[in-house]
């Protein structure tokens, strides 16, 4: 331990923090009262080695790594006015002798049960990256935001850090379809040839109709497969946005109608409608005719609406041979600093399909008001989403369980609606359980889809469980 106390100071107090909270064979661990409990924001805290007979020596307390100024048998410690997780513990030492206390572990929150299953799954996986977590309910919101917006860089997550949101956009666009099916514009029968969109008939069915793009039924193959959508950056080098330029990486001619194939390309289409249909952008429908109503403003879709793309959560990813990075697997590599511009790529490429950007608690309020019992959104527009999903059971693979832009998930016999958005660093989900009418959302910033990584799904159900 004198080899320890040869490095500099904050780097001592973590391998201190990390061996204290370890019993050595040769000493009995320090007692600390009380073991674990729940503070609320802004309370005192006090930890105490009271029934530990301690003459002499020296007594230091930790508290997340960091040495306290009080070396007497009793800390007291005012809790910061936000949500926290504390993990206290202590050192006695007397001449060679040392004594080291296990970790209290108490949280500075009235929802105790979710920040800890919240820091037990980051704790699981060793988790570096952003994570941000909102549940709403009709009286209940919960919001959380931990780990880093850019790992290499040191930048932290804050409740504030927007992310793109990817495939979760499809259900901003979609309730704007079936509004405007609503108010007699469209129809789910009407075809894309019926809009004049001038798409090419090889790789886009232009007799599939709404209902189909909806529900990815149209035939219509995926672009994002197509790598050459990311090596050529059609939109850089000062190139205008186009969203008809997205469809062009369309590789595979379409299928039969019919055919069950998760489609981006299916929401690019239904955006060009919208916009058609309304004479407006597709950005400025959603804001007239559901963010601003619902005082979710802060939503904004990319590349229409302004974005900051420096200030979005960096995806990340443990490269080996993926999108030819390179890297040892296990160390997490911030994207934005091997693809320039990457943030501003994915969106400007997904629209329609996925360019939503927002912070957790903003996407779990549109949820919830979409799809919660005491949602604001026209309740015809819940009852189509739900009721696309109505004739799916367990039984059913998660490919065919997909209706109009959500998909249904079951555990325990309990269903959640909603849907993912996932691209290259980012793994995101947005889910409505009707027993207990809440919407969780779970925003990350590190690619996980590879093996032993963590699965958000197993994160969603523990915050069911806990709440």
């Amino acid at each position: 331990m004198k080899d320890i106390l040869a490095f500099g100071a904050s780097l001592f107090c973590l391998l201190i923090c990390i061996s204290c909270c370890k019993e050595s064979p040769e000493a009995k661990p320090l007692k600390i009262e009380p073991s674990c409990f729940v503070c609320l924001p802004g309370q005192t805290l006090s930890f105490s080695l009271s029934e530990n007979t301690l003459t002499d020596g020296s007594i230091v307390w930790y508290v997340n790594g960091e040495v306290q100024p009080c070396n007497t048998q009793t800390l007291e410690l005012q809790t910061l006015d936000e949500e926290k997780r504390y993990r206290v513990c202590a050192r006695y030492s007397l001449g060679d002798t040392f004594l080291s206390s296990d970790t209290v572990t108490c949280y500075g929150t009235r929802d105790a049960g979710l920040l800890k299953v919240i820091y037990d799954y980051i704790d699981k996986y060793d988790y570096e990256a952003a994570i941000s977590v909102s549940v709403r309910g009709n009286d209940y919101s919960y919001v959380f935001a931990d780990g880093f917006a850019s790992v290499p860089d040191g930048i932290r997550n804050t409740l504030t850090t927007p992310h793109i949101l990817y495939s979760i956009t499809k259900s901003f666009v979609a309730a704007a379809v079936l509004n405007l099916c609503d108010e007699g514009c469209l129809s789910m029968e009407d075809a894309i040839s019926d809009f004049n969109l001038g798409l090419n008939p090889i790789y886009v069915n232009n007799d599939a109709t709404i209902g189909e793009l909806l529900t990815h039924r149209s035939g219509i193959s995926d672009y994002t497969s197509n790598p050459y959508l990311f090596y050529d950056n059609p939109f850089s080098h000062g190139n205008p946005w186009n969203p008809i330029v997205i469809l062009d990486y369309i590789q595979t001619p379409a299928a039969a109608r019919g055919s069950m194939i998760y489609s981006s390309a299916n929401y690019i289409i239904l955006g060009l409608i919208v916009e058609a249909v309304s004479g407006m952008p597709l950005n400025s429908y959603l804001s007239d005719h559901f963010l601003r109503p619902l005082g979710l403003a802060g939503l904004k879709l990319a590349p229409q609406d302004s974005v900051d793309y420096g200030q979005l959560a960096h995806p990340h990813a443990y490269p080996s041979t993926f999108m030819n990075l390179v890297g040892d697997g296990q160390t997490l590599i911030d994207i934005t600093d091997v693809i320039d511009g990457v943030c501003e790529l994915l969106a400007k490429c997904s629209w329609a399909a996925g360019g939503m950007v927002g912070t957790a608690d903003l996407v779990s309020a549109w949820g919830y008001h979409l799809l919660g019992n005491e949602g604001l959104v026209n309740r015809s527009i819940r009852d189509a989403i739900l009721g696309s999903l109505e004739c799916f059971n367990e039984d059913d693979p998660p490919t065919s369980a997909y209706g109009i832009a959500t998909r249904k998930l079951f555990r325990d016999s309990k269903a959640f609606i909603g849907s993912y958005g996932r691209s290259i660093g980012d793994e995101n989900l947005m889910f409505y359980n009707l027993d207990k009418d809440v919407c969780i959302v779970i925003l990350t910033s590190s690619d996980m889809n590879v093996d032993g990584s963590p699965n958000i799904d197993d994160l969603m159900f523990a915050i069911y469980d806990a709440l």
